[in-house]
């Protein structure tokens, strides 16, 4: 493996073979000592993922921004991302597998409380099932959690005007 500094910038790279392929990357830091103990952490999860089959950890961000990005076609994506937004507050930074049927249900009493009935509950639940049925689809997450949904009412309801 060999560090090295790129042109006029100060981060060091690091460049190493794995299973055949080069892997070429920056480091984002100045500090050489810093740059090798993280090249060598990169090394030994790429060799764990592959011999052991880990899976990398995957936070939420990640994975909404994925989301974003593979459906930025979507007519209603400024909706999803005010609801995205707002279950961002609560799950910002957790990993993937972190996320379960009691964050979900605390999400939803969250959203409830802001006073809102429950149809807009499940709108802004099934935001974050896309996300989780995306990032199930790429094989961040080994299952995903079931979400739990609010009891519509039926009934009708009519305006006069």
């Amino acid at each position: 493996m060999r560090l090295f500094r790129r042109g006029e910038a100060d981060a060091w790279w690091c460049d190493f073979w794995h299973q055949g392929r080069r892997v070429r990357k920056s480091t984002g830091t100045t500090d050489r000592r810093e740059a090798q103990e993280y090249a060598d952490r990169l090394k030994a999860e790429l060799w764990r993922y592959a011999r052991l089959g880990e899976r990398p950890a995957v936070t939420w961000d990640t994975a909404v921004l994925d989301w974003l990005e593979a459906h930025a076609h979507l007519r209603t994506l400024p909706d999803r991302k005010d609801q995205l937004r707002f279950a961002s507050k609560w799950l910002k930074g957790k990993p993937l597998t972190a996320i379960d049927r009691d964050a979900l249900d605390a999400l939803g009493k969250k959203k409830a409380a802001t006073g809102v009935g429950p149809a807009t509950v499940n709108r802004h639940l099934a935001a974050v099932s896309a996300v989780l049925g995306h990032a199930f689809k790429k094989g961040w997450l080994p299952i995903k959690p079931p979400i739990p949904k609010r009891h519509e009412p039926e009934k009708r309801i009519r305006w006069a005007t």
